[in-house]
């Protein structure tokens, strides 16, 4: 293949403060970098996971089984902790060099994009919690990104692209979107998705069980928030820079 061809990947992209480092970059070919973004958008490997399984709720294979509560109960937990950058491998982010203009940008825009993503996977989660409770359908939008990401990966099962997406590129001897996710919580991951079962989901028992997971979930963000998305209104001198800077 042409190294023309070839493009650096940030797994956790610069603007969530990922570094330019070996544990974070990948290689991947342009053309599938520009269709994973595309798909994905700009979010780090536990944003998309947690995103792509909560949207993933009313999922059914032909014999009309779905993914299971315990699924969705034990991803989540391992994907939600205190804090998120827990989850990678020393080296990942950018560190700290001193406080000047450039700093302080670099700080607020990725205080911005945590709270913006953090935003829309609480969205999801009522939107899903609506499909459960009252029937009331997803947007489209959701709809195409979910069969946006399911045609990038090639799968059909949603349990098997997430285990294809933190495979990716083993074979080649480099992970490809997941490289600095820590390994011991990559194989825990794996682990859950290898020896999970598909049920058929019964209105008062787990379907019952997945809506208070969602409802649990919803709570659990709201709570690391503290951790996770710095107060915007701490950045709102250089947000505010930013956006007079761009009106000019």
């Amino acid at each position: 293949m042409p190294e023309s061809d070839i493009t650096e990947h940030h797994c956790v992209p610069h603007s969530f403060d990922g570094a330019a480092t070996r544990v974070n970059l990948s290689k991947v070919t342009q053309a599938e970098h520009n269709s994973f973004h595309q798909m994905t958008g700009h979010s780090p490997p536990d944003f998309f996971l947690r995103r792509f399984l909560i949207g993933s709720v009313g999922w059914m294979d032909q014999k009309g089984r779905s993914l299971s509560p315990s699924l969705y109960q034990d991803v989540l937990s391992i994907l939600t902790p205190n804090d998120w950058r827990d989850l990678y491998q020393t080296g990942t982010f950018i560190v700290p060099h001193g406080r000047d203009q450039g700093e302080a940008l670099r700080k607020a825009k990725a205080a911005f994009h945590v709270a913006w993503y953090l935003d829309r996977e609480m969205s999801l989660i009522m939107d899903q919690i609506g499909l459960l409770g009252i029937h009331k359908l997803p947007p489209y939008g959701t709809v195409q990104e979910m069969q946006g990401i399911h045609h990038f990966f090639g799968k059909d099962r949603p349990h098997v692209l997430m285990r294809t997406f933190l495979l990716d590129g083993q074979d080649a001897g480099e992970l490809k979107w997941v490289k600095s996710l820590r390994e011991d919580v990559r194989q825990e991951l794996l682990t859950v998705l290898r020896t999970t079962k598909l049920e058929r989901l019964t209105s008062n028992g787990s379907s019952q069980r997945i809506f208070d997971l969602l409802l649990d979930h919803h709570s659990r963000l709201v709570e690391c928030t503290k951790n996770w998305q710095p107060n915007l209104r701490n950045h709102a001198v250089t947000l505010k820079q930013m956006l007079s800077e761009r009106l000019q």
